[in-house]
């Protein structure tokens, strides 16, 4: 009689150990998943947030004007050099 306690007291222990092992998987899961999907909960904050758009907006026509100035006069001087 002690023999088949002993046995269903083994099989409990294993049945146990199976829960414990389902129950781990699943909070590794779940942690994993809430882990990957935190960057899309959050709002990145970038620095034209911060800046005035009405007052930048004459700034960046003004400096895209003087790139484009400045890329032709480095044309015109890798043209001469070419020559």
């Amino acid at each position: 009689m002690s023999k088949a306690l002993r046995l269903s007291e083994k099989w409990f222990r294993f049945g146990l150990w199976i829960v414990a092992f389902v129950f781990a998987s699943f909070l590794i899961g779940l942690g994993g998943t809430i882990v990957q999907n935190l960057p899309k909960v959050e709002h990145r904050v970038t620095l034209d947030d911060f800046i005035d758009q009405q007052a930048a907006a004459p700034l960046r026509a003004e400096l895209k004007a003087m790139q484009e100035k400045r890329q032709i006069a480095q044309d015109g001087v890798v043209s001469e050099n070419g020559k």
